[in-house]
C-alpha cells in the first residue's frame, strides 16, 4: 500500500544518506544463479548539467531523460532469454542475459507452473490492497518525485546540507548524479505496478523485459558517473562464470559455480517441467506458495483496519508535501525540511502515532510532525496552505 512513497523515501534516503558521508559504495555482483545486486556509485568531475571533458559518457538516450526527471520509454522491450534444458546451460544463459541487461533470465528459467502462480499471485494482490490507497500512494510518490526534480537547488542550498557537502569530496559528484538517481526513481513510478488495474493482469516477465531493463540502464547511466564504472565491469564478469556439472542422475545434477577472484560454489539442481531450478526452490515451493496465499488472506482479513490507518498516514504526508510545493524561497523550504527532519527523528526515537516522540524532549512523535495543531491540521505553509489531514 506504500510501496510509491517507500520506493521515493528510499531513493532519496539512500542519496541523502551518500550526501552526509565521504564514502563511496560501490555496485555489488552477486555469484547467486538467479539474481545480481547493484548498488549505485557515482565518481567523476562535473557540475549538475552533465558530463565534462574528459568524463565516461552516458549511454544515447538515456541523458535527457535522466537530467529532468521525466519518465521515458527509452529501452526497448526484452525478448524472453532461451533457456537449454541442461543445467550448466540453464546457468550460463542466465548470467549472460543479466550481462546483457536483460533481467528476464532468472524468470525465464522458472518453470511454467512456478511461472503462472507467481503471476497469479500478483494479480490476486492488485484485487486485495485498497483500491484508492494504492493508486493515491503512487500518486503521492510522484508529487515527491517532482518535488526532488523541482526543488532540487533549495536541497543543495539548504545550510545544514552545504555543511556537509563542504567536507564531502564527493560533493561534485553527488551534485552531478542527483538528477539521475530522480530520473531512476521516475523510472520505478512510471511503470504499470502503479496502477491496481494493471497491477490485475501485470506480467512479471514482461515487467522485467520492460521496467527492469529499463532500471537497469539507469543505473549503468548513473555508474556510468565514475571514473571505474565497477557496475559496468560487474556485468561484464557475468560472462566470464564458469559451470561444470559434477554430477547428473534423472532429474537431479551437482553441479560447481566459479567466478575469477571467488571461492567456487556447488550447487545442487533439480529438473522441474524441463526447467533447472536450484534443489531447494523446488523442495520449498509448494510451501511458499501456501503462506503468501495465506498472507493474501491475512491481508482481507485487515483490509479495512489498514485502509483507516494509510488514509491516516497519506493525509499527513500530503501536508509535509504541500510545504515543498509551496515553497518558493530557500527559507520556506528549510521550514519545510526541518519539519520532516524532526518527524524522523521522532520516530527514530520510538516515537509512534500520537507518542511524544523522545523522552524528556520536546520532540513529536511520527503521527505528529513539527507544526501539527492537536486537530490534525498544519498551519497554513508559506505560500499556500496544505490539505488537512484526514482521519
Amino acid at each position: 500500500m506504500f510501496i510509491g512513497i517507500g520506493v521515493s523515501v528510499l531513493v532519496l534516503g539512500g542519496f541523502i544518506g551518500l550526501m552526509m558521508s565521504g564514502g563511496d559504495e560501490e555496485p555489488q555482483v552477486t555469484q547467486d544463479t538467479s539474481k545480481i545486486a547493484p548498488a549505485p556509485s557515482s565518481g567523476g568531475d562535473g557540475g549538475m548539467d552533465g558530463p565534462g571533458a574528459g568524463e565516461v559518457a552516458l549511454p544515447p538516450g538515456l541523458e535527457s531523460a535522466s537530467m529532468d526527471g521525466a519518465p521515458k520509454a527509452l529501452v526497448e522491450p526484452k525478448p524472453p532469454v532461451e533457456i537449454p534444458d541442461t543445467p550448466d546451460g540453464t546457468i550460463t544463459a542466465v548470467m549472460n542475459a543479466l550481462a546483457d541487461g536483460n533481467p528476464r533470465g532468472p524468470w525465464d528459467m522458472l518453470p511454467t507452473s512456478y511461472q503462472s502462480k507467481i503471476n497469479s499471485l500478483v494479480n490476486e494482490y492488485a484485487d486485495v490492497v485498497d483500491p484508492v490507497m494504492w493508486d493515491k500512494g503512487f500518486s503521492v510518490a510522484n508529487r515527491i518525485a517532482n518535488v526532488l526534480r523541482d526543488k532540487q537547488e533549495f536541497l543543495f542550498g539548504n545550510q545544514m546540507v552545504a555543511m556537509q557537502m563542504a567536507n564531502n569530496p564527493q560533493a561534485e559528484e553527488i551534485k552531478k548524479a542527483y538528477p539521475r538517481v530522480v530520473g531512476l526513481l521516475n523510472t520505478i513510478l512510471s511503470s504499470d505496478i502503479t496502477s491496481r488495474e494493471k497491477l490485475k493482469s501485470l506480467d512479471v516477465g514482461d515487467y522485467l523485459g520492460t521496467t527492469g531493463a529499463q532500471l537497469i540502464e539507469d543505473v549503468a547511466a548513473l555508474a556510468a558517473l565514475s571514473p571505474t564504472n565497477t557496475f559496468a565491469k560487474g556485468l561484464d564478469s557475468l560472462r566470464e562464470v564458469s559451470v561444470k556439472v559434477l554430477k547428473s542422475e534423472g532429474d537431479t545434477a551437482t553441479v560447481e559455480i566459479g567466478m575469477p577472484g571467488q571461492t567456487n560454489k556447488v550447487e545442487s539442481m533439480k529438473q522441474v517441467e524441463g526447467r533447472w531450478i536450484p534443489s531447494d526452490m523446488a523442495e520449498e515451493w509448494e510451501e511458499d506458495i501456501k503462506k503468501a496465499r495465506a498472507a493474501l488472506e491475512q491481508m482481507k482479513a485487515n483490509q479495512q483496519q489498514v485502509g483507516m490507518q494509510a488514509q491516516m498516514m497519506i493525509g499527513m504526508v500530503e501536508g509535509v508535501i504541500a510545504q515543498f510545493e509551496n515553497a518558493n524561497t530557500q527559507q520556506d523550504f528549510d521550514m519545510a525540511l526541518q519539519g520532516v527532519m524532526g518527524m524522523a527523528m521522532g520516530a527514530m526515537q520510538g516515537g509512534g502515532p500520537g507518542s511524544g516522540g523522545m523522552q524528556g524532549g520536546p520532540s513529536p512523535g511520527f503521527g505528529q510532525p513539527p507544526g501539527m495543531k492537536q486537530d490534525g491540521q498544519f498551519p497554513p505553509a508559506p505560500g499556500g496552505t496544505p490539505p488537512p489531514m484526514k482521519r
